[in-house]
């Protein structure tokens, strides 16, 4: 007879992460280069023409998100007609054809939907840039927390539950030194800005929504968001600059945004990297993990600002932004399950953990013997018959 025994497991440990995941921590660096490159690429305008110039660039952005299609798209038709699935390749196409013949009107609204929202968080942000505003990235986590449970009906386990409290935590610490400075046009500017931060959880769950139901690339929802984007920032760069200036020069001029224009060329491409990681995250993992990766280039805008600018600050302002956003990176890879809480529980609906056990139901079920349990991980099998063998404990988790 045979039985399983777990191995003392420590407290804390770090999964195993496939190629993918990778790109949700790049993403944040190249947010981080897209900004530095705008603000040095020193800005002509400002106000209203200013948005309708960075809603016009971030439409471009997702327009070119068609390169991505185009690409998979030949390949993967390559690839089956090499291995010889033309037909069941038809099959499967007509079938998603038919998904969304019966869906446009529905997709259509969604992309819609996504634009427009997407178009009006853009517009609140920058019209309240320079202003003193709380860290607008912690309302991203827990809108889209609760999108994602409404919508997609994503589970909220016991490590997420612990990570997002300890999220809340540390944004405290980081809003300390907001605390200090606010004033009562500050709170009216945060209040506005809170109602404002809804709209893009909603579209990032929206657009996951619409991966997963309608079968369309998410490279192709990109473009068709990026055209409505385009759209709408031109009409409103036209009634614009024809109402307020009387002429159309705010449309000629639309590309001519900064002084520095290969900065800002580089900037556009920074952003365009950016929208090619976002459609590999959406495409992949949970919109939960590019909410709160993101984070993370606030940190390096933090550290930035800190070390190379060398902005003054106050003692008091360091030590709780250090604590603060220590504490959200931390919280980040908890909930991301890089790093594994073993105690109390918190590991039990981690990937690695659901994994293991069906690995361990398999073995037991198949009443393997311990030879053939070398490379299972965390249990191993004692056989009654031989137990004075030696047994192979856990192997260490690493990257």
């Amino acid at each position: 007879m045979e039985e399983a025994f777990p191995n003392q497991k420590k407290y804390f440990s770090f999964a195993k992460i496939n190629k993918y995941f990778i790109f949700p921590f790049i993403s944040p660096i190249f947010i981080f280069i897209r900004e530095l490159l705008l603000e040095y690429s020193k800005g002509k305008t400002s106000g209203i023409r200013k948005i309708l110039q960075y809603e016009f660039n971030d439409g471009l952005m997702h327009i070119s998100c068609i390169l991505l299609y185009i690409i998979t798209y030949f390949r993967t038709k390559t690839k089956k007609a090499k291995e010889g699935n033309d037909y069941y390749l038809k099959k499967l196409t007509n079938i998603y054809s038919k998904i969304i013949r019966e869906n446009k009107f529905k997709i259509f609204f969604i992309i819609l939907t996504i634009a427009i929202g997407y178009n009006n968080y853009v517009s609140s942000k920058m019209s309240l840039k320079g202003k003193t505003i709380f860290e607008i990235r912690i309302y991203h986590v827990i809108f889209n927390t609760i999108f994602c449970k409404i919508i997609l009906g994503y589970e909220i386990y016991k490590h997420q539950l612990l990570s997002l409290i300890l999220i809340l935590i540390g944004w405290v610490f980081i809003s300390v030194p907001i605390f200090i400075k606010l004033t009562v046009d500050d709170i009216y500017y945060n209040v506005l800005f809170f109602f404002g931060a809804i709209f893009y959880p909603l579209y990032l769950v929206l657009l996951k929504y619409a991966i997963e139901n309608y079968y369309i690339s998410v490279y192709l929802y990109m473009f068709f968001i990026g055209v409505i984007l385009l759209v709408l920032s031109t009409l409103l760069t036209i009634i614009n600059s024809a109402f307020i200036y009387s002429n159309l020069s705010d449309l000629i001029n639309i590309f001519d945004s900064a002084d520095n224009k290969l900065l800002l060329f580089f900037a556009f491409f920074s952003g365009t990297i950016v929208k090619f990681i976002f459609c590999v995250i959406i495409e992949n993992f949970s919109p939960n993990i590019f909410v709160l990766t993101n984070v993370i280039s606030s940190i390096i805008t933090w550290i930035y600002n800190v070390g190379f600018k060398k902005k003054p600050d106050t003692t008091t302002n360091i030590i709780c932004l250090s604590i603060g956003y220590f504490i959200i990176l931390i919280s980040c890879l908890i909930y991301n399950e890089i790093i594994i809480l073993n105690f109390f529980n918190f590991n039990e609906n981690t990937n690695f953990n659901i994994k293991e056990r069906n690995v361990n139901d398999r073995l037991l079920s198949e009443n393997l013997t311990e030879i053939e349990l070398n490379d299972i991980g965390d249990y191993y099998i004692k056989n009654d018959s031989d137990e004075n063998r030696d047994t192979k404990g856990r192997k260490s988790d690493s990257f």
